[in-house]
């Protein structure tokens, strides 16, 4: 609680973290070396409300009580994880080969706003004249909930309190299934060569693939070769300088969260109901008036709910990056370096509203227009129509003061 919320409003909140790992190293004659990798996390986080039942009540600019905000939320994401890694040498060569498993097992659930909230407000003047509640012009939201709590201990019946200027203004509810879980499970392999051509001059190549679950993509393949060359090099004697070049692909998987969201928001699992005196005329009176109890949804107005899709042509969206940088050591223990890097996103992942106004066809003053999707609210898709581009120039001093 806090702020404008009373005791009323107030939750139960827990948080749990488990982690477990363990590893084990196996050394394979004198030029190999086995490592395997396991680890488990459970996060887990509760909240409970501790109030009253029934609806709550918003008195704008004023206090929020009335009944609990919620009933019983939590978020539950459990992870698997495994890794291996063999690393061996052959002559000029270092040659490292390994995987990765992870599941993601992710549920929540959300009640919030289940038992609905009536909500005061200020009201407006109009052509008629100025605002009026039982007799005070111009009454606050504070005064108009007052004046409710105060007939409606007389023994008038919400009706009658709204025909004397008073009540309640608006009235929501969330409602549909509170409970949603997703598991995804992602796999990389990969293999990289380390080899020494010259004793200045180092070669490593290397290719990774990865691929996951949830999307349609389901092979992703990321070379990566580097080079590193230390110029004028010799036996017992490091150079002054170091050249090193790289380029790599990178791949950013799509999350099980977003998955999730797809789920709960895909117009069927989650509805909400509202309803205002101010646009809803006689049906909103007749809503309004099962004040403070809960009223039916046959006389609310089901809202376009916003909806989340993933494109049914997605794919991991990725990162090419190629850098260039060069080392000098110069006099006094000091060195300069400069790194030149440039990164190109492709398929980028974004969040796109597919059924937002055409063209042309808003208009301000209703605040209506044409969309591609008619009956429906928010279209939010997820697709990778997006683009990145970055160039970085790093250039550093470092100056050893000591020998140490």
């Amino acid at each position: 609680i806090g702020g404008l919320s009373l005791p009323t409003q107030q939750t139960l909140g827990t948080n749990k973290n488990n982690t477990l790992q363990v590893t084990e190293t196996t050394v394979i004659g004198t030029k190999a070396v086995d490592e395997t990798r396991f680890q488990f996390q459970d996060q887990r986080s509760n909240s409970s409300g501790l109030g009253l039942a029934g609806p709550t009540v918003d008195v704008q600019n004023s206090f929020i009580s009335g009944g609990s905000p919620l009933e019983s939320n939590y978020n539950r994401n459990r992870s698997y994880e495994v890794q291996n890694l063999l690393a061996t040498t052959q002559g000029k060569h270092a040659l490292k080969f390994g995987g990765r498993v992870r599941i993601g097992d992710l549920s929540t659930r959300s009640t919030s706003n289940y038992n609905g909230t009536y909500t005061f407000t200020t009201p407006q003047s109009t052509a008629n004249g100025p605002a009026n509640c039982n007799g005070i012009v111009n009454p606050t939201s504070l005064d108009v909930y007052a004046q409710t709590q105060k007939l409606l201990a007389q023994g008038l019946n919400t009706a009658a309190v709204q025909s004397l200027g008073c009540g309640p203004t608006a009235f929501s509810l969330n409602s549909g299934i509170p409970v949603a879980s997703i598991s995804q499970t992602d796999v990389g392999v990969f293999a990289q060569d380390d080899w020494r051509a010259r004793p200045n001059l180092t070669i490593s190549m290397g290719l990774r693939i990865e691929t996951q679950t949830n999307i349609h993509d389901h092979f992703d393949p990321a070379p990566r070769i580097a080079l590193s060359w230390a110029p004028r090099a010799k036996p017992g004697t490091a150079s002054k300088t170091v050249i090193r070049v790289g380029w790599g692909r990178f791949y950013d998987r799509f999350s099980a969260g977003n998955t999730l969201q797809t789920l709960r928001f895909n117009g069927i699992a989650q509805q909400d109901y509202t309803i205002s005196s101010t646009s809803g005329g006689a049906t909103a009176l007749q809503a309004l008036a099962y004040y403070p109890n809960l009223p039916p949804v046959s006389v609310l107005n089901l809202q376009n709910q916003p909806v989340c899709k993933v494109d049914a042509h997605l794919k991991a969206s990725y990162l090419m990056q190629s850098a260039v940088s060069i080392e000098r050591a110069l006099p006094h223990k000091t060195s300069l370096s400069v790194s030149i890097a440039d990164s190109r996103g492709v398929h980028d992942a974004r969040r796109r509203n597919i059924n937002a106004y055409l063209p042309g066809t808003y208009n301000s003053l209703t605040q209506t227009g044409v969309v591609p999707f008619t009956g429906w609210g928010d279209i939010y898709l997820y697709e990778n129509t997006g683009i990145y581009k970055q160039l970085q120039v790093i250039t550093s001093v470092n100056t050893k003061v000591n020998s140490h």
